[in-house]
C-alpha cells in the first residue's frame, strides 16, 4: 500500500485500468472453458489469475481514497470482444479454433498494455506511478507469453 492518499483522479484513473483487467480475466476464463487443449486450459487460468491478483494489488489504493468498494465490472468493449471470438470460433474449423482464442486473447493483452501506459502516463502520484510500472513489467511478460503462444501455434486454414 502507498504511504498516502492518491487523488481522486488517480483513483478514476485506476479504476479505470483495474475494469480492463476485469475483461481480460473475464475473458481468459471465458477462453479457458472454450479450449479442450488442457495446456491451454492452464494458461488462460493462470492469466486470468495474474489479473486476479493486479486487481487484488491495487483495489485497497481506490478504496481508501473514495472510501468506497470497488465494484470491477466488464465493460461493453469486452462484451463484444468476447461475443465477437465466439463468432469466430463457430464459424471456424475445428482445428483452428484453439489459435482464434489465442489470437483474440493477444490483441486484449495489447490493449491491455496501452491502457496500462495511459495510466502510467495520467497518474499524478509518483508512488502509484512506480507501483504500475511494476505492474507494467508483469503486463509485458503476458503480452510476450500470448503472442509466442500464437506465433508458434499452425494457422490452420
Amino acid at each position: 500500500m502507498l504511504d498516502k492518499t492518491i487523488s481522486e483522479s488517480d483513483a478514476k484513473a485506476l479504476a479505470s485500468f483495474l475494469d480492463i483487467c476485469e475483461d481480460a480475466k473475464s475473458f481468459y476464463l471465458h477462453a479457458a472453458e472454450k479450449t479442450d487443449d488442457e495446456a491451454l486450459k492452464r494458461l488462460f487460468n493462470d492469466q486470468a489469475a495474474s489479473r486476479d491478483a493486479i486487481i487484488r494489488d491495487l483495489r485497497p489504493e481506490y478504496e481508501i481514497r473514495m472510501k468506497e468498494p470497488l465494484e470491477t465490472k466488464t465493460t461493453m468493449t469486452h462484451k463484444l470482444h468476447e461475443w465477437y471470438a465466439d463468432m469466430k470460433v463457430a464459424v471456424t474449423r475445428e482445428a483452428k479454433e484453439d489459435y482464434v482464442l489465442v489470437k483474440e486473447l493477444e490483441e486484449v493483452e495489447d490493449k491491455t498494455l496501452v491502457e496500462l501506459q495511459e495510466t502510467i502516463h495520467e497518474v499524478q502520484s509518483p508512488e502509484l506511478e512506480n507501483r504500475l510500472n511494476l505492474q507494467l513489467t508483469q503486463m509485458h511478460k503476458a503480452h510476450d507469453r500470448m503472442m509466442n503462444m500464437k506465433d508458434n501455434m499452425p494457422k490452420t486454414h
